[in-house]
């Protein structure tokens, strides 16, 4: 999704990102292609730095994917060991003596 919104942007704002030095726009390959990776690369928190956004709504939007993503990792790890605790809670009631 946000690869998507930054080939938006790019479209947008021609020079939004920035690959090897030179703006995505004068890259003669799929604009799309490398945009989908640097949203990868930045939902990762990678950071290779051979795509870099360069203007104002870019880098809002890779911060905000960075973070979002980094939450929604948090989330997922809390909700999974919650599950978790509730199957040996369940285990060690049916154990115990009455």
């Amino acid at each position: 999704m946000c690869g998507l919104l930054f080939s938006v942007f790019e479209a947008q704002w021609p020079g939004s990102l920035s690959i090897q030095g030179l703006p995505l726009a004068e890259s003669k390959q799929n604009p799309l292609a490398h945009t989908i990776y640097f949203s990868f690369v930045t939902m990762a928190t990678v950071g290779y730095g051979d795509i870099i956004p360069v203007g104002g709504p870019a880098r809002a939007l890779a911060v905000a994917e960075a973070i979002s993503c980094q939450m929604y990792l948090v989330v997922i790890v809390a909700r999974l060991m919650t599950l978790h605790q509730g199957k040996e809670d369940n285990r060690n009631d049916r154990s115990a003596p009455q």
